[in-house]
């Protein structure tokens, strides 16, 4: 991440100055340890990000340390830790606005909704805490999110087609640190997309519907996406998600939740999300927090 501008660095120390209320006129060597002390948050704030966490002050150890935002953290019960939305490099501990559901909830549109309702959304598009602590529409697992030039955004399941060309299909590359998806070939017949490298036939489906890849038959079909608002997520990358399966093929190996996984091409670990959050345009912590630098 670059280093911030000068700007950035002295309304930070104003920031940090007044939240710790001593509104005051700081002498030369206070400021130069302001700043360095900025530095060394800005030190952390890149290892931070790296596991889409933020720096926060341990009282404890007494230093800073990385934690996952949306969850308690090193907050209080019942509070979590969410971006400051006035300074959004620094993270911050507040109340949850909603009472606690085995599902949990967020506020949208004013109101306290499950976490993953589909109902208030589009289709293939679920409520999701955004890096702020508000609850949006965002895309369900399994879908991958497009933005128009008009700014606005379309969901795409992931391995199809959706926004690419013909012979092509919308992923996330493998070890990619930007969860940015892309187009790529998939050198399959017309109508086919690649799926665990093998070629699979393409259904036409309806808005509300998924594609099922049923991996030990090499077939497709489409299923209803109806588990919103149950407060639970389809797992698009399981390949029976009705009956499971017993032996995965050559190259994958089951995960502990008895998913296939490939053996040795697994992803990036940055790319693991302890909770699920909306970053919206800015795909990741480091996009939303720091403009992506």
């Amino acid at each position: 991440m670059a280093i911030l501008n000068n700007s950035v660095i002295l309304f930070s120390i104003v920031v940090l100055v007044i939240e710790a209320r001593e509104a005051r006129i700081l002498y030369p060597d206070e400021i130069e340890q302001m700043q360095n002390a900025f530095k060394n948050y800005q030190s952390w704030l890149t290892i931070c990000n790296e596991n889409e966490e933020m720096p926060y002050y341990n009282e404890t150890l007494k230093d800073l340390q990385c934690y996952p935002i949306l969850e308690q953290g090193p907050c209080e019960p019942n509070h979590w830790l969410i971006l400051n939305e006035i300074n959004p490099i620094f993270a911050k501990c507040v109340k949850e606005p909603c009472d606690d559901t085995p599902f949990g909830q967020v506020l949208f549109e004013g109101t306290c909704k499950n976490i993953k309702d589909q109902s208030a959304c589009p289709p293939s598009q679920e409520i999701l805490p955004d890096p702020f602590g508000i609850g949006k529409c965002g895309c369900i697992e399994g879908y991958l999110q497009h933005f128009h030039k008009n700014g606005t955004y379309s969901c795409y399941q992931e391995y199809l087609q959706g926004p690419c060309s013909s012979g092509h299909q919308f992923i996330l590359p493998e070890n990619s640190k930007e969860l940015e998806p892309i187009c790529v070939p998939t050198e399959c017949d017309k109508n086919e997309t690649l799926f665990m490298d093998i070629c699979f036939p393409v259904p036409i489906c309806k808005d509300e519907e998924f594609v099922r890849f049923i991996w030990n038959t090499n077939k497709t079909e489409c299923d209803t996406l109806n588990l919103g608002r149950l407060g639970v997520f389809l797992d698009l990358r399981q390949f029976d998600l009705i009956g499971g399966i017993r032996n995965c093929p050559d190259g994958y190996s089951k995960d502990a939740r008895g998913n296939c996984q490939k053996k040795l091409e697994r992803r990036d670990r940055t790319n693991k999300k302890r909770t699920t959050v909306n970053y919206g345009r800015g795909r990741n912590i480091r996009g939303v927090c720091c403009n992506g630098r």
